[in-house]
């Protein structure tokens, strides 16, 4: 039987009093290297209790997170032929042991308990901040590497591609008053998945770019863009460039996923300089944990639709069906003809045929909406993406 949060506490509590080689005060913090073991044992447990006792709910969430995480990573690794998904190290711990990563985040609220600067009143509420808090950022972060590496196995994904891009300090990236220019490099083959990013950028560039087996094209991915500081004096001539307002990165947030398609490789290796950004294909937003979606939301989803003008629209991927009244309507318009007609092969001006009914050519400025799709891991729901691309 599960101790509660009272009976773990206080045995840690008597275990402290019962060893002369601890000491934990205001100022000072020392534990004795023969009861460290064990002390840190009953510590993990007492914070452990918090958790099953304020969150259990959530955990559960994050432990599901986990299994279908796991579980395409694996078939991606598989379908590339890599060695491995490097993430960030806290995402990657909490993909790989929820509970053992949100364990370590209460360290700090239960040392400051035992230190005296705070009573368990305080405790508790600082603690269930820091646990919700920084769930909802791993799980958030979680759920949009899901999103990608669920759609590169739908892609039949069997070639892995990145450009690389020179960092520089901030100092560097300007210089006499212009932005220093930065070559767009060529995409290479790699034997392993990245989605970690540098802090500072000169040149945006795809973070994947994978070979769709089931479209026969190119696709590339870029979640989390970050303010380019640097030109690139190389852009593809037969890229959509767009201007790029100074408020656009913003906009687009950290939930960001920017998709583009093309038949030739090199034609995805830039993303956005200082001045423009190509037109993406697709945007995808995503919402992980969060319960509720109004209208100020959806008026930002509409602000950057409308700025960066995605060819195949935007969509808005939730965890689960938490959408209600009008937003959920607007989610049901999504249906297979919908998603054919806006193509981007149609776009390019070409027939496509589907379970054997022809579809006409749309003009390429086909007008787009946002579409709201509740997902969970239901990988067949992302088929409607799948076939825009």
């Amino acid at each position: 039987m599960l101790e509660n949060w009272n009976q773990a506490y206080n045995r840690l509590t008597d275990f402290i009093t019962n060893h002369s080689e601890i000491r934990i005060e205001t100022s000072v913090t020392r534990i004795g290297e023969a009861v460290s073991k064990e002390f840190y044992q009953l510590f993990r447990v007492t914070n452990e209790a918090f958790i099953n006792e304020q969150k259990s709910d959530l955990l559960k969430k994050a432990e599901v997170l986990s299994k279908n995480y796991l579980d395409v990573e694996e078939e991606i690794i598989r379908l590339l032929g890599i060695k491995r998904v490097n993430l960030l190290p806290r995402v990657e711990n909490f993909l790989r042991n929820p509970r053992e990563e949100l364990v370590k985040e209460l360290k700090n609220p239960l040392f400051n308990l035992l230190k005296g600067k705070i009573d368990i009143t305080k405790y508790k509420d600082e603690a269930l901040n820091n646990l919700v808090s920084y769930l909802d950022l791993l799980y958030q972060q979680g759920y949009e590497t899901w999103i990608i590496l669920t759609l590169m196995k739908l892609l039949q994904a069997d070639k892995l591609y990145r450009v690389e891009a020179d960092q520089f300090d901030d100092d560097e990236l300007y210089i006499h008053g212009d932005y220093v220019e930065i070559p767009v490099q060529s995409p290479k083959e790699l034997t392993e998945l990245s989605f970690r990013h540098y802090p500072t950028v000169g040149i945006v560039v795809a973070d994947q770019i994978i070979h769709s087996v089931k479209n026969d094209h190119y696709v590339s991915f870029r979640l989390h863009v970050i303010e380019p500081k640097g030109k690139a004096p190389n852009k593809s001539k037969k890229v959509e460039w767009l201007p790029l307002p100074f408020d656009a990165i913003i906009n687009l947030g950290s939930n960001i996923i920017l998709v583009y398609t093309d038949k030739v490789l090199g034609e995805l290796s830039l993303i956005a300089d200082s001045q423009v950004i190509a037109r993406p294909d697709l945007i995808i937003d995503c919402i992980g944990l969060t319960t509720s979606f109004n209208e100020n939301s959806l008026a930002n989803l509409k602000k950057y639709t409308k700025e960066f003008k995605p060819r195949l629209g935007t969509y808005l991927i939730f965890n689960q069906p938490i959408l209600e009244g009008e937003y959920l309507k607007e989610s049901n318009s999504i249906n297979v003809n919908n998603a054919l007609i806006q193509k981007n092969r149609q776009e390019k001006g070409s027939d496509a045929i589907f379970n054997g009914v022809e579809i006409g050519n749309v003009p390429r400025e086909t007008e787009v909406d946002i579409h709201l799709i509740p997902v969970g891991f239901d990988q067949s729901k992302l088929e409607q993406i799948v076939i825009l691309l």
